[in-house]
């Protein structure tokens, strides 16, 4: 404050106290920028190591799916002998369509996650964490293909984590999402989330993914568990129905070459009134040809 102070005082000297003045502003200006390139030195040294870590973990996960489609998929062929029997009983060609289906989950949902974490990278270690719990999880999905019900169980609670990502990716990344960066005050989270779901609704297309994975999860648990199939095709139908959902579910992140959404709303609600119609025409043909 000396300094500012002489300053102040500047008209007041003399030359020789003027010249003074000036050589001590240069000396410590000169000092500021010193300390100002050495603290944009530390953030780029902080962002590098950030981005760095991030991608080390996003390589991970990247090798874990690799082994859970290796290890779920190829080995279940293998240990089940499904190529020896393919012309088998009729469950064993709903155990194929689950794994098929699963695997079909698996390599959309990673496209997903790789779009995603392009722009909400893992700085943080929760998502990691959860990104790992994710891929074991489908793990489980591809060796519970012979176990109907834990295989929908598996797959409810996959699209139940796929909500919980999104809740912390506002949390870790809410410029994203265009929300304050920083956070003035942690206590406004619930508040963030809430608006984000509320303006993603409305059709804030920054906000849009959070709604649209919750529309998505409530789809698959009416078609896996609230109002599931019955009888000796409903592996099939249910399979059908899953994977045309995870199909519509990768579109809605798709871009059309003009830059707009390959699925817009109108384009939404055509494939649901869609698959409510083949949810009815399994129904009706179940009901009029019997078991």
């Amino acid at each position: 404050m000396g300094l500012v102070d002489d300053l102040r005082a500047g008209p007041g000297n003399d030359p020789d106290q003027t010249r003074d003045l000036m050589g001590r502003s240069a000396d410590h200006i000169e000092r500021l920028n010193g300390q100002l390139q050495g603290a944009q030195a530390d953030i780029a040294r902080l962002n590098a190591a950030r981005g760095s870590t991030a991608s080390a973990r996003k390589d991970l996960i990247r090798r874990l799916v690799a082994v859970a489609i290796s290890v779920g998929f190829a080995s279940h062929i293998v240990s089940r002998h499904v190529l020896d029997h393919w012309t088998g009983e009729l469950s064993l060609k709903a155990e194929i369509a689950r794994l098929s289906t699963a695997l079909l989950v698996i390599l959309l949902g990673w496209d997903w996650y790789d779009r995603d974490v392009e722009d909400k990278p893992l700085t943080r270690i929760s998502r990691f964490i959860l990104d790992a719990i994710i891929v074991m999880a489908q793990l489980i999905l591809l060796l519970a293909s012979e176990m109907p019900s834990l295989w929908g169980q598996v797959l409810v609670a996959i699209f139940a984590l796929y909500i919980l990502w999104d809740i912390l990716a506002i949390i870790d990344h809410p410029s994203a999402f265009g929300l304050p960066d920083p956070r003035p005050d942690w206590w406004l989270v619930p508040e963030d989330v809430a608006r984000t779901y509320l303006d993603g609704f409305a059709g804030d297309d920054r906000k849009r993914g959070p709604p649209i994975n919750l529309g998505w999860f409530i789809y698959f648990v009416m078609v896996l568990w609230v109002i599931p199939f019955a009888g000796e095709y409903s592996a099939f139908a249910t399979c059908l129905l899953v994977a045309l959902g995870a199909l519509a579910l990768w579109g809605e992140g798709v871009r059309r070459r003009d830059g707009g959404r390959l699925i817009t709303f109108r384009v939404r609600w055509g494939i649901l009134i869609g698959l409510a119609l083949l949810y009815l025409i399994y129904w009706i043909c179940w009901w009029t040809l019997g078991s």
